[in-house]
């Protein structure tokens, strides 16, 4: 089971749960899958998947010896997952056919792992009244902390660098923008701080607000982030549509 918890809520249940189990069996060596079946059940504190199969094999190869088919039974094959991230898994199988060279031959191989999904998205920002103009990629929002850098060009083609620093809780992210001209971060050119509701799938504040100015120009600029449903690298531009009229000449660093 990928029970997939939701990294942006507190709840184990989340968008990724999957309710039905997959079945893989060696065909090619004369197993197959007689039934199967999953009884899943999700709530806020943790999301669980039973199941129960059968298979069969007429080739395993000392059974055969004996002209007899070999079943194995899994009456309870439980994963159950919680929302601090923790996991558990639980499982009986039984062995049916001939015991002498056949059943007390066959050994059991479980493998069970946790797989932690996240959340990516990609960003841009852009001065009031203007197109983006510095692109970010692959953010990862889970609920804490919330980092990246990158670099890009302002509108007039000079080199920035900047940093995106915040936390992300549930349905609410809050963030500094520090922009700099070196990749060493010690030419300061602003500091802006962006906050809002996160939608499942989009963040716009179209007013950041300025906090510590040392040769800003544009006030104020707009941040926007989006889920990235791909979640590979890239330099996907998003332009969210109707937030500017790219009749300003201003940019994000004053001349």
């Amino acid at each position: 089971m990928r029970y997939g918890r939701d990294p942006a809520s507190a709840c184990a249940s989340g968008n990724y749960f999957s309710s039905q189990p997959s079945y893989d069996w060696l065909a090619l060596s004369g197993w197959n899958k007689i039934v199967g079946k999953g009884f899943p059940k999700s709530s806020c504190d943790s999301v669980s998947l039973n199941t129960t199969a059968t298979y069969r094999s007429n080739a395993f190869p000392t059974c055969v010896l004996q002209n007899a088919p070999v079943l194995i039974r899994y009456t309870k094959n439980l994963v159950k997952g919680y929302a601090d991230k923790s996991a558990e898994i639980d499982y009986t199988t039984i062995k049916a056919g001939p015991r002498f060279l056949c059943t007390n031959l066959l050994e059991e191989n479980n493998e069970f792992y946790v797989e932690e999904r996240q959340l990516i998205v990609d960003g841009e920002i852009g001065c009031e009244g203007r197109p983006p103009v510095l692109f970010f990629n692959d953010l990862k929002l889970n609920k804490g902390d919330v980092h990246t850098s990158a670099s890009g060009n302002d509108y007039t083609g000079t080199p920035l660098f900047f940093d995106i620093d915040g936390s992300f809780q549930s349905n609410y992210i809050d963030f500094d923008i520090a922009i700099y001209t070196d990749s060493s971060r010690t030419q300061h050119v602003r500091t802006d701080h962006c906050s809002g509701d996160w939608d499942g799938r989009n963040f716009y504040d179209e007013s950041c607000s300025l906090v510590q100015d040392t040769s800003a120009g544009c006030v104020p600029i707009w941040a926007r982030l989006i889920k990235d449903n791909n979640q590979n690298p890239g330099t996907q531009q998003l332009s969210p549509q109707n937030v500017y009229d790219d009749y300003s000449t201003e940019t994000l660093m004053r001349n």
